[in-house]
């Protein structure tokens, strides 16, 4: 095996010997295997030079060969040894040759031993083995050095390895010096506290670096780190020198001296902004479907109370129908329940928008519209819950608006300010002003709706347009409604691209919503209006299928229809619709979609493929969003009309044909 410095280590301790003659060699030799030390006769300087490079524990050789090197090799061996390395050389000098500049020339050429010839035996030996004694320890003084240039290795890939693994873990160290308070701190350390790589940090500078809510802490856990001697641990919020906030995580550990006392602090630092922004999300979330999921459940029970209400009105009118003879009271009862009907389904319809405009699946049908139309028209099917209340309204509409557009769907307009001036109705005492104001404002038009209601605290006001929100307002509770309008407002509003605002003074104080809508840009022609046909649907009788699962349902609308002087066939599922439409060939088909058997679409591609081509199929369904439309016309059916069915539209349609 070689090892530094090119050695041999099987040749390390051998004596390599350049005599004046071949017995000269060959009689050393034989002396010093005597004592058990290898040797080797070398013939020539090049050849000892060259074996001494392959490993040696001293050189032999006489004085006029050590003289005589014109080549310099012996020099050269020796100047291009390592560093720990000084060969011993033993010279054998001539009887006399003990001039001073003969001796200053040996001694000149290395570690140099003179012994003077004739050598005695004793003398060669004693030199000899002192000679590799001496050699020995340079060995030992090697391996030290090589033992201590591969721990200094070790420990630079160690710390490599360790900055390696902080820098990768985003970890910054940290050393404080308890006496003087300086901190020597990693660039990453520094970076986890806003502070470049070459700033000077000190324990008092990290203090200031401190949110202020937290430095009695962090220097609390410092104190019991120390008396302790336990770990640090702990996670602050600290403020960047550009005043941004950020969270650290810090750990470490005293070390103490001999006498118990703590000297120095080392750890390390980790920014744990990110995750303390996502636990503090998580928390938001949480809180908020805690708040939704209570919310929630108050809607369930409050539409649970809000269906009852008008059911027990028909429940009672369909008694007071059916126990009196009196016309009087038929007519009364009739009333009711057309009125109840008409809460059911505004109630419906309001759910089902909220549902549309959660999904973003809402479409407007944009036409530029007179703004000062939609308002006298909201105005006016409000007015009358307004009175039945006895409240005064009051409307104020810039005549400049007269001839100002804007571009909107006139239904969802109409929708949102009947929302307004109803929500301010329900929540105004009897005898209670309300008022409606429209003005211009640059390119856009403010309407105002105020009340002198019960106003609203500032934490109500703040989610008033918040899903299901009025949960918390008793006179909600008192007025009924299902907490939807005024969300429904703010969305149809914004989708208009306005904007609506709330405010109040504070409870008893009345409130008012202020809502801004763009004006057109370019004033076209108005939109086309639906003109009323005249129609007379008892002109003339058709054919009519009515299918419908439930009995009750289809009896009552065939009954209806009858009346009307239609001929009306019932069915009540899928197959039965077929055959029945078979024998009695209707003009008009009453689907309904949800049918044991076959559904509405099957039935209504089978009736198109038996050859009913001609025959207006109608969808009647509890579903009535924009997919539902599509679906059922993309089945065959040519209208579609919600449950429950308002007759008068119903009429219209059959007049149309």
């Amino acid at each position: 095996m070689t090892e530094s410095g090119g050695v041999d280590d099987d040749l390390a301790e051998r004596v390599l010997v350049l005599a004046p003659t071949t017995r000269d060699a060959v009689a050393t030799e034989a002396v010093l295997r005597g004592v058990d030390v290898a040797c080797r006769a070398c013939r020539s300087v090049d050849q000892l030079c060259e074996e001494a490079r392959r490993g040696a524990g001293t050189v032999i050789l006489t004085e006029e060969a050590a003289l005589s090197d014109q080549s310099g090799g012996v020099a050269a061996l020796l100047r291009d040894q390592p560093p720990w390395s000084d060969l011993p050389l033993i010279v054998l000098t001539a009887s006399g040759a003990d001039s001073p500049t003969k001796l200053a020339a040996l001694r000149a050429i290395g570690h140099t031993t003179f012994v003077k010839r004739p050598v005695q035996r004793s003398t060669l030996v004693s030199t000899v083995l002192s000679a590799l004694r001496d050699r020995r320890r340079q060995y030992q003084a090697r391996d030290y050095l090589r033992e201590r240039e591969l721990q200094a290795e070790m420990l630079r890939e160690a710390k490599d390895s360790l900055a390696f693994a902080l820098e990768a873990g985003r970890l910054g160290s940290w050393q404080l010096d308890l006496e003087t308070g300086d901190i020597s701190c990693s660039s990453l350390g520094k970076r986890n506290f806003g502070l470049p790589a070459d700033a000077e940090l000190t324990h008092a500078t990290l203090l200031k670096l401190i949110h202020p809510d937290d430095r009695a802490c962090v220097e609390g856990e410092i104190r019991a780190s120390l008396e302790r001697g336990a770990e640090y641990n702990v996670e602050y919020r600290i403020v960047w020198p550009d005043g941004s906030e950020h969270w650290v995580h810090i750990r470490g550990r005293a070390a103490f001296d001999e006498r118990g006392r703590p000297v120095r602090m080392a750890g390390v630092s980790l920014d744990v902004t990110e995750r303390k922004q996502a636990e503090q999300a998580l928390r938001t979330n949480v809180e908020r479907l805690k708040t939704e999921d209570k919310r929630k459940n108050e809607f369930l029970a409050m539409l649970a109370h809000e269906l009852r209400n008008p059911l027990s009105a028909i429940s009672n009118s369909t008694e007071v129908a059916k126990r009196s003879q009196s016309k009087q009271h038929v007519e009364w009862s009739l009333k009711v329940i057309e009125k109840q009907v008409r809460h059911l389904s505004r109630m419906i319809d309001d759910l089902l928008d909220v549902s549309r405009i959660t999904r973003g699946a809402i479409d407007l049908r944009a036409e530029s519209l007179q703004l000062s139309s939609i308002l006298y028209s909201a105005v006016e099917t409000a007015r009358p819950f307004i009175e039945e209340k006895k409240q005064t309204l009051s409307v104020d509409i810039d005549l400049d608006l007269e001839g100002m557009k804007i571009q909107g769907d006139a239904t969802r307009l109409e929708q949102t300010f009947v929302n307004l001036l109803n929500n301010a109705a329900k929540y105004t005492n009897p005898g209670g002003r309300i008022g409606l104001s429209a003005r211009r404002d640059d390119g856009f038009v403010v309407v105002r709706v105020s009340d002198t209601g019960v106003g609203m605290t500032p934490e109500l006001l703040a989610r008033a347009f918040d899903l299901f929100a009025q949960g918390d307002r008793a006179a909600a509770r008192a007025e009924g409604g299902l907490g939807i309008g005024l969300t429904l407002v703010k969305s149809l509003v914004e989708l208009h691209g306005g904007t609506v605002a709330a405010s109040s003074a504070g409870p008893g104080e009345g409130s008012e919503f202020t809502v801004r809508l763009p004006l057109a840009e370019v004033a076209v022609a108005e939109g086309t209006r639906w003109k009323e046909a005249d129609l007379d649907a008892e002109k003339r009788g058709v054919r009519i299928l009515v299918v419908d699962d439930n009995a009750d349902t289809a009896a009552g609308m065939a009954r209806l229809l009858k009346l009307l002087g239609h001929d009306v066939a019932v069915a009540q599922d899928g197959p039965t619709a077929v055959e029945a439409a078979r024998s009695h060939r209707p003009d008009v088909v009453l689907l309904d979609i949800g049918l044991p058997g076959m559904d509405g679409y099957q039935v209504a591609r089978a009736l198109r493929n038996e050859g009913f081509a001609t025959a207006v199929i109608v969808a009647v369904s509890g579903y009535g969003q924009e997919d539902d439309v599509r679906r059922s016309q993309a089945a065959g059916f040519n209208h579609h009309l919600v449950k429950p069915v308002d007759f008068d539209s119903l009429i219209s349609l059959l007049g149309g044909l």
